[in-house]
């Protein structure tokens, strides 16, 4: 999932980041930041993913 990169939208998914990683710590969460975009990574086994029900 990418996010154009803005001051408020970036502080945003850091806190979700932060607030998933306790929660679901099962899989793996980060942003990468780029220039111009940051990108929401979430890792894990094809099991421990379709426990996240994000859809």
């Amino acid at each position: 999932m990418d996010h154009a990169r803005t001051d408020d939208p970036a502080r945003r998914l850091r806190e979700l980041v932060a607030i998933e990683s306790s929660c679901c710590s099962f899989v793996d969460w980060r942003v990468e930041d780029e220039q111009e975009h940051q990108r929401l990574i979430i890792n894990g086994t094809p099991e421990q993913l379709a426990a996240l029900d994000v859809g």
